[in-house]
């Protein structure tokens, strides 16, 4: 029965400290007498009540519809306002959280780029991603013609950005990188170097040391296959091509997908899901596992970014 399916979805992304029908009574505003008919199916839900579910839980019900497999629902998130993106890393501490004490949890990540969550742990260097991303890739209006510096993004912003990163540090996964996943931050810092983007220089000097810091944590995580989770670490010689995320708890799952560089695509589609599922997990098996006792591969690994980034710090101070 569909309900049923699409109920016991919605349990799985509710933590295990909370209880799923004091959630249903919570959004839906019924009795808890009414929230166990719905959930023993004894009730269907109405139209009005499916849609308050699936906007609280970010997610679309033609996933339950069972359509041709040839057919795909993806929800999409647009990132053209300010309110948009605070929007969009919300919604990243939202997802966290959910994961948080539910079995079997784990972020799969195809990453293109260093994967967002590890930008997020230093102050100077998340303002400056965020800055880049909201002023050059989303080209919003009023970043344009704007000097980076530090406090021109608001402390909330970076505030959310800490949990995420915390949250994601207490969060299983495993992370595909390739030798080029690290070089969109190096081109992003020297391009503004360059352009004479930085409103104070010594911020140039700050955010490529948090940057070093940045890899320095990561190397060592991987060196112990452990964040304050479970931590795998793979290089790849074959290029991602996108970032693909594959987020995974008890027999549930969700696909994030970049578009347009930056805007992302989400479904729920569990053919969709299997499918990334065994195309990350053949990616695993034609890449070198440089977490745990691959100390040599993964020493040469990072010392090629640390180089590039200590070249960088000589650079600027002559």
């Amino acid at each position: 029965m569909i309900q049923q399916e699409f109920l016991s979805t919605l349990k799985n992304l509710v933590p295990s400290s909370l209880v799923f029908s004091d959630i249903l009574c919570k959004i839906l505003d019924i009795s808890q007498d009414s929230a166990y008919r719905r959930i023993r199916c004894e009730k269907l839900l109405t139209i009005d009540e499916i849609a308050k579910l699936c906007q609280y839980f970010h997610l679309s019900f033609d996933n339950f519809l069972h359509t041709d497999k040839s057919s795909v629902t993806f929800n999409y998130s647009s990132l053209n306002t300010q309110q948009n993106f605070k929007e969009y890393l919300s919604k990243i501490l939202d997802m966290l959280k959910k994961m948080q004490g539910i079995a079997n949890a784990q972020i799969i990540y195809g990453a293109d780029d260093i994967p967002i969550f590890h930008h997020f742990n230093h102050p100077e260097h998340t303002a400056f991603k965020v800055f880049y991303w909201q002023q050059s890739v989303l080209n919003l209006p009023e970043w344009q013609g704007q000097k980076f510096a530090t406090y021109k993004i608001e402390p909330e912003t970076i505030q959310i950005c800490k949990e995420i990163y915390d949250l994601y540090q207490k969060t299983p996964s495993i992370e595909i990188w390739t030798d080029e996943s690290a070089n969109s931050t190096f081109r992003q810092i020297m391009y503004y170097w360059e352009a004479g983007l930085f409103e104070n220089p010594d911020e140039m000097r700050i955010v490529c040391e948090q940057f070093l810091e940045i890899l320095q944590n990561i190397e060592k995580a991987a060196e112990k296959s452990f964040k304050k989770a479970s931590f795998e670490l793979y290089q790849s010689e074959i290029q991602v091509g996108n970032n693909c995320v594959l987020v995974s708890f008890g027999n549930f799952q969700i696909v994030y997908l970049r578009h347009q560089t930056f805007n992302v695509m989400t479904t729920m589609n569990q053919d969709f899901c299997q499918e990334t599922s065994a195309f990350l997990q053949n990616m695993t098996k034609k890449s070198l596992l440089i977490s745990g006792s691959s100390e040599k591969q993964r020493r040469n690994f990072f010392q090629q970014m640390y180089h590039r980034i200590q070249k960088i710090l000589a650079e600027i101070k002559q």
